[in-house]
């Protein structure tokens, strides 16, 4: 089947949405589909991709080179021209199904879809409107949040078919009044083999020196980008309250974006010794870095979707305290630690009980593993295709 999967965010790059394109369209590749993916301009190229994935790039817009997530005045501008390079590959390449991602790519598609004729997928990772309130666009319950909504609602009505990344998004999707029948789960999926824990303890121990940890501290890791939607703030401050009971503990946190707020933070509270902030790293080197750790966190309190990390911590055997808001895919106390949204004592608690708890912490990184097996790419896109075929019909 000849496949157009549009992002309309940098591709690739090395957060949640690039992510799940990237991977989504190397599987459907490797079952001997033709995928072709539009997207932006920019990307980062140290990411590597399946050389049978055809790319299709807008031309570069004026300076814009945002890879971190959220809004810009000049995303309209990058949109119309992915509407238009969309139309251009779709109809000189015979396109069979449009996969659009997030509600810009939705957007963007449209006038290809009606145009050519072609079945339209909107992936839904998010509930939008409130992404954007998230994201502080507009308050809660404002004119700005309501005309938000309309549009989401009005624009998801254009797709053939919904793939939500979540059950709880997609009844989001669903209370719109979009059939419930054209809406469809597929989860954020992970490379199981990718994040296998391949590193010996000596170059355990180089990275931990790298780092300047010693090898005996309790590690709490955090991966994913640096932005206040992420909750950065309740994990430094469950990390002040754990010290207390854990003084050795050091909390790594690996992801870019700025880290000024959030290091003063830990000059406040005199913590900035026990809290390490690195640079973004590479995809490819998040699973050795991950072996290091003794507990992984996702603070994160809200999030429709499934957050990329979550699946990655659990590929790689480590146990995760989440909080209950991130936490969609994980049962407390069987695959994860779940702390209800903002609770940073309980979340510092359950850190500390997975840290001195061997037993616990093993059995959770044990299920974890066993259960991020029903996440794996192959598995996930054969209900894509069994979704393409519907909508083909």
């Amino acid at each position: 089947m000849r496949i157009l999967m549009v992002a309309a965010c940098p591709f690739p790059a090395n957060r949640g949405t690039p992510s799940r394109i990237l991977r989504m369209a190397e599987a459907l590749s490797l079952r001997n589909h033709q995928v072709h993916v539009v997207s932006y301009h920019i990307n980062d190229s140290s990411i590597g991709m399946n050389n049978s994935l055809n790319i299709h790039r807008i031309k570069p817009f004026f300076n814009y080179d945002k890879m971190e997530p959220g809004p810009s005045f000049k995303k309209p501008f990058l949109d119309f021209l992915l509407a238009m390079k969309i139309v251009q590959v779709a109809r000189k390449e015979n396109i069979e199904i449009i996969h659009a991602h997030h509600i810009e790519g939705l957007v963007s598609s449209i006038i290809a879809a009606k145009m050519l004729r072609i079945p339209l997928i909107y992936d839904a990772h998010v509930h939008v409107t409130n992404e954007l309130e998230i994201f502080g666009v507009f308050a809660n319950e404002s004119f700005g949040k309501k005309v938000t909504l309309f549009f989401e609602k009005m624009f998801v009505y254009r797709a053939n078919a919904i793939v939500a990344v979540s059950a709880e998004l997609g009844e989001i999707l669903s209370s719109f009044g979009y059939p419930q029948a054209k809406i469809w789960v597929v989860p954020t999926g992970t490379n199981l083999e990718h994040f296998r824990n391949k590193t010996n303890s000596e170059d355990k121990m180089k990275i931990k020196e790298s780092l300047g940890l010693s090898e005996k501290e309790p590690l709490v890791m955090y991966t994913g980008t640096i932005t206040p939607y992420q909750g950065l703030e309740h994990l430094i401050n469950s990390m002040d309250i754990l010290l207390r009971k854990v003084p050795s503990a050091k909390l790594v946190i690996i992801g870019g974006g700025s880290i000024e707020k959030y290091s003063k933070l830990c000059d406040d509270k005199k913590i900035s010794e026990s809290v390490i902030f690195t640079d973004e790293k590479p995809f490819n080197e998040i699973p050795s870095l991950l072996s290091i750790a003794d507990v992984a966190v996702s603070p994160r309190t809200e999030a429709s979707g499934i957050p990329q990390k979550l699946t990655n911590y659990m590929a790689a055997g480590i146990p995760i305290v989440s909080f209950k808001g991130s936490a969609k895919i994980l049962e407390h106390r069987k695959t994860g630690y779940i702390v209800e949204n903002e609770d940073v004592e309980g979340f510092a608690g359950g850190i500390r009980e997975l840290i001195e708890n061997i037993e616990l912490h093993d059995e959770l990184a044990k299920n974890a593993l066993e259960e991020v097996e029903k996440f794996t790419w192959p598995n996930l896109v054969q209900k894509c295709e069994d979704i393409y075929l519907k909508v083909k019909m």
